[in-house]
């Protein structure tokens, strides 16, 4: 893997100084990268100092170093008075400044010695500036979501190293322990949504894989890693072997069903690190850990395109630009577990999806993961966190993979909504529709859907090698309103070594959308009215997306094979 490592790293570094602005004449602009997808230079770009250290390091160019110093000069440009770090430009977010120092002090603690003085100096005085700002501001008070006390832990910690500093490290201790208090019994991470403590009125927490898995689980075992606490490297070991519930055979995450999977991509989360990191830093203790960041690596390389790192499978063939965030931030990552790839297991072994476990239920998230034969399904009725332009719900199948086929169904949110406008890039396309199975109708200009119901009513069963989930669930609005006069409507979603069959019924008077992948349709009952070929910046994927009407008694019957 140390090779797979060094040369994806090398391929995205080299990528980033291509769109590097070199010309020193316009300090605005000198060292920052163009973004082709969002015609922006992204604030957070200075984040790419780690990751070019790391391969001046490993291939002792020059051209690495003049990088790293080019893009940290350009980060003075989001720098406030008050030492924190802007998010953009016309962003007046500071919580970054987390992820700035930790790339500063880990660029320092591992390449410090190829710069001079003078920068080094100069670098120095920012991050402890950083730090101050970290230390009084980034409580566990700070109104954020639970991902910047997790990386905060690490980043204090890592400073409080570096410049000796015994309050660091203790705050550093003090939101680990907030942090770990929030995992669940089934080893989720919950707080992704505000406030981070609330209850859903079914019950479910705000967890998001793609935050937990790229950015907040690696810095909790980055920070014990440090302080060499034993305990809680077990702990961690433990909750990072059931987060592999939700990665898929081809190294993807599921995240199908996140509170914050508006900036969800099938392998991941468009501006967090990665996972390779805490899975390549943990894998001598379980050869599954190199396993997975084997997978996922392989995965973020295939979606990867002129040393771009793209925001989805089907973006480069849909002719989309790769938002630059992806590859600077993925970046850390990789440099990170190149550092730590040494003694990683070289031998392939089985993930837990690898195997048909039939049927689990994850009360948190109100959500059942079906496996049989070469399928693998989600069907979610989370209702935590809603929102305008948020995840799915009301008992949708939110996720559909196949062995050989890959992903056919890969539903995200419910429409697409700059909710982080600087952190999303926009459609242009007039058939860039979401990816969700639903019933849905029109009333005036408001549309309703399955998709936005809160409280369906799900029940599951297994025999005779088949898993049945079947819902009870209703249409709202994107505000979740519920459509006056509105009736119960009923999915039955039975999964079978031949395929998903899905039945909806008392569907008179709406219509079922399926936006298919891949894969085969074979329609049982009901009648295809329109099919269209469709894209979603959200997952990344091209699909066929098929509008069926319900037949005489109210039904829609197909198979997905």
């Amino acid at each position: 893997m140390k090779k797979t490592y060094f040369n994806l790293l090398k391929k995205w570094c080299d990528a980033l100084i291509d769109l590097q602005f070199k010309d020193k004449g316009d300090p605005t602009l000198y060292g920052g990268f163009h973004c082709r997808a969002c015609h922006i230079l992204h604030g957070r770009a200075s984040d790419a100092v780690y990751p070019f250290l790391v391969m001046a390091k490993h291939t002792g160019e020059e051209k690495y170093i003049n990088a790293a110093k080019a893009v940290f000069d350009f980060g003075q440009n989001f720098v406030c008075d008050d030492g924190a770090v802007l998010n953009d430009g016309q962003s007046q977010w500071k919580g970054i400044t987390v992820f700035s120092a930790t790339a500063i002090c880990e660029a320092l603690t591992v390449g410090g010695h190829l710069l001079d003085t003078d920068t080094r100096t100069k670098w120095e005085k920012r991050l402890r500036a950083m730090g101050e700002w970290l230390y009084e501001n980034m409580t566990e008070h700070m109104v954020t979501n639970i991902n910047y006390p997790a990386t905060n832990c690490a980043a204090l910690t890592l400073l409080g190293n570096y410049f000796g500093r015994e309050d660091y490290l203790a705050q550093g201790k003090h939101l680990a322990e907030y942090v770990m208090a929030r995992i669940t019994e089934n080893g989720f991470l919950y707080g992704e949504g505000k406030p981070r403590d609330e209850v859903s009125p079914l019950g479910c927490v705000a967890v998001d894989i793609g935050y937990n898995m790229e950015e907040s689980l690696p810095s909790l075992v980055k920070y014990a890693y440090i302080i060499k606490d034993e305990k809680l490297l077990e702990r961690l070991s433990d909750i990072l072997l059931r987060q592999l519930d939700f990665m898929l055979p081809d190294g993807a995450w599921d995240n199908s069903f996140g509170t914050r999977n508006y900036k969800w991509t099938y392998w991941g989360s468009r501006t967090s690190d990665g996972c390779a990191s805490a899975y390549t830093l943990l894998s001598d203790r379980n050869p599954v850990f190199a396993e997975a960041a084997r997978r996922n690596t392989e995965l973020v390389e295939k979606c990867t395109h002129a040393g771009l790192l793209h925001g989805g499978p089907h973006y480069h063939k849909h002719g989309e630009q790769p938002c630059t965030h992806h590859t600077f931030e993925h970046a850390n990552a990789i440099a990170f577990a190149l550092e730590h790839s040494e003694n990683m297991p070289t031998e392939r072994v089985d993930l837990p999806c690898d195997t048909a476990s039939s049927l689990a239920y994850y009360p948190e998230i109100n959500t059942y993961k079906l496996a049989i034969g070469s399928y693998r399904a989600t069907v979610t009725g989370n209702d935590s966190n809603a929102r305008v332009g948020g995840h799915v719900c009301g008992g949708t199948l939110s996720l559909l993979w196949k062995y050989g086929e890959g992903p056919m169904i890969a539903a995200s949110v419910t429409e697409y909504t700059l909710i982080e406008a600087h952190n999303m890039q926009l459609p242009r396309y007039s058939n860039h529709r979401p990816l969700t199975p639903c019933l849905v109708k029109k009333q005036g200009d408001t549309l309703y859907t399955t998709a936005c119901f809160r409280t369906p009513e799900m029940t599951a069963s297994e025999e005779n090698g088949k898993a049945c989930v079947k819902v009870s669930t209703g249409l709202c609005n994107n505000s979740f309103k519920r459509m006056e006069g509105d009736s119960e409507r009923v999915f039955t979603y039975t999964l079978s070594a031949d395929g998903m069959r899905i039945k909806a019924e008392n569907a008179h008077g709406t219509e079922f959308i399926l936006p298919l992948i891949s894969g085969e349709m074979k329609l049982l009952c009901g009648e295809v009215k329109a099919k269209e070929e469709i894209f979603f910046l959200t997952g990344g994927f091209e699909a066929c997306e098929y509008t069926i009407t319900p037949d005489e008694n109210g039904s829609v019957e197909l198979m997905i094979i």
